[in-house]
C-alpha cells in the first residue's frame, strides 16, 4: 500500500497578513484564479519573485510601500499588477513599475504591425482580384481588419492621491492600461509628462481640468505609429462638467474617450465635443453614460460626431431628440433607454447609426 501523502493546508491569500517563501509557493502552485491579498501590507524579494510566477492577475492592493528590489521583481509579472495601497512612491520607484506589461505591450504592436500590413495587401488584391482569388481577399479583409490586437495588462496604482511631476516623467514610460484613478489633482506639468504614455490611461479621481492640462492628456494619442490605429483610451470619468475649451481640447484626443461622470451638456460643449472624429478603427468612442437628460439643442449640436456615442444613461427618448439622435453621423448607443413611444421609437429605427444595446464592440 502506497503511504498517505499530507499536504500543508493552503493558506487564505484573502487573509493572511504575512506570507513566507513557503507559503508563497503553494498559493501559487495550488490556485487558478486573480489572487487577491486583502491584508498582506509587507513583502519581501523572494516572496515577491515566487508571485510573480503565478499565472494570472494579482491583486495586493494593501502593500504600504514598496522597496526599489521589491519593485523590481513586481514589475516582471506578465499579467496585470493592482497595488492601489500606495499612496507615495518615489520616482525609482516609479520608472521599475513602469516596465511593467512593456514586453507584451509591444509584442501586441508586433502583431498587429504584422496584421495590418496583410490587410493592406487583402485591400490590394480586392481591388484587382475576381471570383475565388477575390473571395478570398474579401475573407482576408475581413480577418485582419479590425487591426485590434491589444494585449495588455493593467498596472493599478489608484492610491496615489497626488502626482509630482518626477513621478509622472517616470510613470509615462508605462505601456498599457494605467490607473492613476486615485489622483485628485494634476498639474499641467504633470499632465504633459504623461502625455507621454502609450495605451489606456485612467484619472477618474479627477473632478476639474486646465485647458493646458487636458491638451496634453489628449496627445497621449499621438504616439502611436502610422500602421497601429486601436490602442488609445483616455478616462476621466471624474469630471462632472467641461468648459467648452476644455472640452474642445479633449476633444481631440484620438481614441476612446470615457467622459460618463458628466451630468449635464450645455450646447456649446457639445458642439466642441462634436470634433471627436478619431481615426481609430477599433477605439473611436466618446462615453456620455452619466447625462440623464439631453437637450434637443444639445443634441442638434452633437451630430457631426463621426465616432461611437454611448448614451446608456438615457431612459427616455422623446420624438423630438430622437430626430436629430437618428441623424448623428456615427453610431448611437442607447442600451438604457425604458421608454420609447411609438413615434419616437419610428424615427430611431429608420436610422442605421442607431442601436438601442450598450455596448459597441457586441456588433
Amino acid at each position: 500500500m502506497w503511504p498517505t501523502l499530507k499536504t500543508r493546508p493552503l493558506p487564505d491569500p484573502e487573509t493572511v497578513t504575512t506570507l513566507d517563501v513557503e507559503d508563497a509557493r503553494d498559493i501559487v502552485l495550488r490556485c487558478d484564479d486573480t489572487l487577491f491579498f486583502f491584508e498582506l501590507t509587507k513583502i519581501s524579494e523572494a516572496v515577491a519573485s515566487i508571485l510573480v510566477r503565478y499565472g494570472d492577475d494579482l491583486w495586493l492592493g494593501k502593500l504600504a510601500g514598496l522597496t526599489p528590489g521589491v519593485a523590481s521583481v513586481l514589475a516582471r509579472h506578465h499579467h496585470s499588477l493592482i497595488l492601489d495601497g500606495l499612496t507615495d512612491i518615489t520616482p525609482q520607484t516609479a520608472r521599475l513599475l513602469a516596465a511593467h506589461g512593456r514586453k507584451r505591450f509591444d509584442a501586441s504592436l508586433r502583431r498587429a504591425r504584422k496584421n495590418h500590413e496583410r490587410w493592406l495587401e487583402a485591400i490590394r488584391r480586392l481591388s484587382s482580384g475576381k471570383g475565388a482569388t477575390r473571395r478570398a481577399a474579401l475573407g482576408d479583409a475581413l480577418r485582419f481588419g479590425s487591426l485590434e490586437q491589444n494585449d495588455w495588462t493593467i498596472l493599478s496604482l489608484s492610491g496615489l492621491q497626488t502626482l509630482p511631476t518626477d513621478v509622472a516623467r517616470e510613470l509615462a514610460g508605462h505601456r498599457g492600461a494605467l490607473l492613476l484613478s486615485g489622483v485628485q489633482s494634476l498639474s499641467d506639468e504633470a499632465a504633459s509628462e504623461l502625455s507621454a504614455h502609450a495605451g489606456l490611461l485612467a484619472l477618474d479621481g479627477l473632478t476639474s481640468l486646465s485647458r493646458a492640462a487636458a491638451a496634453s492628456l489628449a496627445s497621449c494619442s499621438r504616439w502611436k505609429p502610422d500602421w497601429i490605429l486601436a490602442c488609445s483610451s483616455l478616462q476621466l470619468t471624474g469630471l462632472e462638467t467641461l468648459s467648452p475649451v476644455v472640452a474642445a481640447e479633449l476633444a481631440a484626443f484620438d481614441g476612446d474617450l470615457n467622459l460618463s461622470g458628466v451630468t449635464d451638456l450645455p450646447t456649446p460643449v457639445a458642439a466642441a465635443l462634436a470634433s471627436h472624429r478619431p481615426t481609430n478603427v477599433a477605439r473611436r468612442t466618446l462615453v456620455l453614460d452619466g447625462l440623464k437628460h439631453l437637450s434637443v439643442a444639445a443634441a442638434e449640436a452633437l451630430t457631426p460626431h463621426t465616432g461611437d456615442l454611448l448614451l446608456e444613461g438615457l431612459t427616455e427618448i422623446s420624438p423630438e431628440l430622437a430626430d436629430p439622435l437618428s441623424r448623428h453621423r456615427g453610431r448611437v448607443f442607447l442600451g438604457g433607454v425604458q421608454q420609447l413611444s411609438t413615434a419616437a421609437a419610428g424615427v430611431l429605427l429608420s436610422s442605421p447609426q442607431v442601436h438601442l444595446v450598450a455596448d459597441p464592440r457586441c456588433l
